[in-house]
């Protein structure tokens, strides 16, 4: 793992040092705004979307999202203001920004007010990535998808994480990965011999879903086991089923579920 940095601070003063790389881009390869535009834009709605910008920095992402009306989220107010004095030249028309000073792990926008999101080599300053994760998915609709990169290789001053822990806490929280990817980009803060290894993670927003769908496979099994149960094959119910759908079949049968049967045989 990479270090990591403990407090608020600290970060935002890191990011206050790297808030002029964009303007040493012809020094280092830094590919990922481009390479993840180029792969997540096929899961947008054609004609713009309205698109979080999680992380924005000094807003590297925004042009390649035309027509969209973005909201680009960062707490170093050194790169909003460069993102702020850079977007009448390089976004295109018909493409509207705003900018909001804000912590990626508690963002001040409306539960799915957005079609899509993304976070560009942002999650490597981040602690808690879960939070981080679970913020992205409140605030797209259900159904819409948020694109987030973590790199693998150490990078000073950063946290690396293994792509597989990564996609373990996307899926913990019931999101589909519908793409995943890995990229190759160079940075002032890395060792120039040895270029970042990253990882892209195209995440669709099926949280509400897959808690329906779990809440039925538990009403589903749970009856189940209760008929079983009610008809003697309590130990075929056990050997069967998951321990949570016998133990509800118990408690359906000691209680609420006998006056139910009951009032079935009658």
């Amino acid at each position: 793992m990479g270090l990591r940095i403990k407090t608020p601070d600290q970060v935002n003063d890191q990011y206050v040092g790297w808030s002029s790389y964009d303007q040493d881009l012809e020094r280092w390869t830094y590919v990922g705004p481009r390479t993840v535009a180029d792969r997540f834009l096929p899961y947008l709605p054609t004609g713009g979307c309205t698109l979080a910008d999680v992380g924005c920095g000094t807003g590297l992402s925004f042009q390649y999202y035309p027509g969209s009306s973005i909201t680009g989220f960062d707490f170093c107010e050194a790169q909003l203001r460069r993102a702020e004095r850079k977007v009448d030249t390089v976004v295109a028309v018909g493409t509207s920004v705003i900018l909001q000073l804000a912590d990626v792990v508690n963002l001040p926008a409306d539960t799915s007010a957005f079609d899509a999101a993304i976070s560009v080599s942002v999650s490597e300053h981040v602690e808690d990535l879960r939070q981080m994760v679970s913020e992205m998915s409140r605030i797209v609709q259900r159904d819409g998808y948020f694109a987030i990169t973590a790199p693998e290789t150490q990078l000073d001053g950063c946290i690396c994480r293994d792509p597989e822990d990564v996609a373990e806490v996307i899926s913990s929280l019931g999101l589909q990965i519908v793409e995943q990817f890995a990229y190759i980009s160079h940075f002032q803060y890395a060792d120039p011999d040895q270029p970042a290894t990253y990882h892209c993670f195209i995440v669709r927003n099926t949280k509400g879903q897959q808690t329906l769908l779990g809440m039925c496979r538990w009403l589903l099994l749970s009856l189940v086991a209760f008929v079983l149960a009610h008809w003697g094959y309590l130990s075929m119910a056990t050997a069967a089923l998951p321990d949570w759908a016998v133990a509800a079949a118990v408690v359906l049968e000691s209680g609420v579920g006998r006056c139910f049967s009951d009032a079935v045989v009658s």
